[in-house]
């Protein structure tokens, strides 16, 4: 009987497994009056997918479905097909191309971005294949605010232990607030700022001021000014998320401010302005701690990929890590750290194992550290920088400005313990008197460590 027992669970197990591997694509058709493309025709494992139009300014357009194992996508286009690619480029993924269309496969879930033209990072289509959803709320379900697939137009607020379900095929066009503690965000829809212009509402796409909220899956298309903005909160968690915009200046992807204790995975942001943002503005200096932000892929078509400062009205923002994150594209300085306001960038924030593409579009430093004054500013005083470390950072692509630039304000504004270990241009290893490599005055404590180290 044991026997019989242990054989039928194997059995089990392996027709369990089949079914997964089996599994097909799930795609969500879009509601009428979506805005769509035309200029591609995506198909996943045979089924149709649509494409959603990106930004008015810069063309581009996403697509997403939902797998368990390996699929099949071919992706047919009006445009010109020159080596296209498949970025990041460490998922190893090659497209074979034939006449108007592009196939490849995804081993499961994964964002790729497929550039028409490899040469240049134009008419990028951005493909998000997610992980299947772990559970799904019903309409009607106590506590749940539920939006089926069709266009919505209005705005939500999340109280204590409210979640906000967007079905896939759902397009939200409003702000979502989050006053309350324990509060959830999920589903496969957009949430849609594209009726509104900049800076016309003074909320975002996604404010969050509760604790222990959770934001999952969900798309924030065109925000008119930061996509997400977490103020004064804790333990957020943000995870698959993706943000589409790069119509405005101020469309920071996700800023976090005042607040502590906020993961953010397996999340797509491309803006106009900085993907990332660490801020502090209330008077109390409450500070920013505890962050990371991890498998993350990051496009930015004019300004900084991660900031850290500017309004920097905190007293510390520190134990804050970058690791493991693709920097599809960047304009200005990717990493900029400039603190005012009499704060302190540090200690312990750290960027890890980070991958650029270079398209040779930036003159700015690549990795640019020191205190600053800026007419953002309140107090109008220079902070301070202490205790940064950057490690594993690999630069492929052109570059047109200075490698690195590290300097204090002035003798009593300092910035000090700056380590940057295994920073590679093109498989080159970044020295301390390599050109393009700056020192600056009233910085000390800044060492450039062999990667074995």
């Amino acid at each position: 009987m044991k026997k019989a027992a242990f054989l039928f669970g194997v059995i089990t197990l392996v027709v369990g497994w089949t079914r997964l591997s089996e599994a097909e694509a799930i795609v969500y058709p879009a509601p009428a009056g979506a805005p769509l493309l035309e200029q591609f025709v995506v198909t996943v494992d045979g089924k149709p997918a649509p494409v959603y139009a990106g930004s008015p300014n810069r063309f581009y357009g996403f697509c997403q479905f939902d797998v368990v194992g390996p699929v099949q996508v071919e992706v047919k286009t009006t445009l010109k097909l020159s080596s296209p690619r498949l970025i990041p480029e460490r998922l190893g993924i090659r497209p074979v191309t034939e006449d108007n269309a592009v196939r490849f496969n995804l081993p499961g879930p994964c964002q790729v971005t497929l550039l028409p033209d490899g040469s240049t990072p134009e008419n990028a289509l951005h493909l998000f294949a997610n992980p299947l959803e772990q559970s799904r709320p019903q309409a009607g379900e106590s506590g749940v605010i539920y939006f089926g697939p069709g266009i919505h137009k209005t705005d939500v607020t999340l109280e204590d232990n409210q979640q906000l379900y967007l079905a896939g095929g759902a397009i939200l066009k409003g702000a979502v607030t989050v006053l309350g503690n324990n509060a959830k965000i999920a589903g496969r829809g957009i949430i849609d700022g594209s009726d509104w212009g900049h800076f016309e509402r003074r909320e975002v796409p996604i404010r969050i001021r509760g604790s222990g909220t959770t934001v999952e899956g969900v798309i924030v298309r065109l925000s008119w000014r930061a996509g997400i903005s977490i103020i004064r909160a804790s333990d957020t968690r943000i995870v698959n998320t993706k943000i589409c915009a790069s119509r405005f200046a101020n469309d920071d992807g996700i800023t976090v401010t005042n607040a502590d204790n906020v993961v953010v995975t397996d999340c797509f942001i491309r803006t106009d302005d900085d993907c990332i943002a660490l801020k502090g503005y209330t008077a109390d200096r409450r500070d920013v701690f505890a962050c990371l932000f991890e498998r993350c892929q990051l496009w930015c078509d004019r300004a900084r990929i991660i900031l850290v400062g500017h309004e920097t009205m905190v007293h510390h923002m520190r134990d804050i890590v970058f690791r493991d994150i693709d920097v599809l594209k960047y304009s200005m300085t990717p990493f900029l750290i400039e603190p005012g306001e009499l704060g302190t960038a540090g200690p312990n924030i750290s960027f890890e194992n980070i991958r650029l593409e270079g398209w040779g579009n930036s003159t700015s430093a690549l990795i640019q550290v020191q205190p600053t004054v800026n007419r953002w500013m309140q107090l109008k005083e220079p902070g301070f920088v202490e205790g940064v470390r950057f490690r594993n950072i690999t630069l492929v692509g052109k570059h047109n400005g200075p490698w690195v630039l590290i300097r204090g304000y002035n003798e009593k504004h300092t910035t000090k313990d700056v380590v940057l270990q295994g920073i590679f241009i093109n498989g080159h290893p970044l020295k301390r008197n390599s050109p393009g490599v700056t020192v600056g005055p009233y910085a000390t404590g800044i060492p450039f460590v062999d990667p074995a180290d």
